[in-house]
């Protein structure tokens, strides 16, 4: 529910577009994960974060899946990057499909990276 006086939905929307396609929040988020690093007594950037990785399934309408073959699950591979102070720096959502076919190609040694 917005407030009556908001401007149209549309409007709103149209605004939240153009500040995510801009790259704005994630600036924001950025500064304010900086901050807090900062105000907790660390170097304003990481030095060491944790990768990790979920097979999550999904169906055929939710858009482009894949198959993890190691899960037996139909759907997307989650990537989420963690620094150390369990925030996290940096998520993709991806095809399963495509995942363990980079995976693949990255450890294929007669392909020049």
């Amino acid at each position: 529910m917005v407030p009556a006086n908001f401007a149209p939905p549309a409007t709103v929307y149209r605004w939240f577009l153009r500040l995510r396609d801009d790259g704005v929040f994630e600036a924001i988020n950025h500064q304010l994960l900086m901050l807090d690093r900062q105000r907790v007594g660390r170097e304003a950037n990481h030095s060491a974060a944790v990768l990790d990785s979920q097979s999550v399934k999904t169906t055929e309408a939710g858009g482009p899946r894949g198959y993890d073959a190691g899960k037996k699950v139909k759907g997307r591979k989650r990537h989420a990057l963690v620094d150390t102070l369990a925030t996290l720096a940096s998520r993709t959502i991806r095809p399963v499909a495509s995942t363990m076919h980079r995976l693949a190609l990255s450890n294929d040694t007669s392909i020049p990276a």
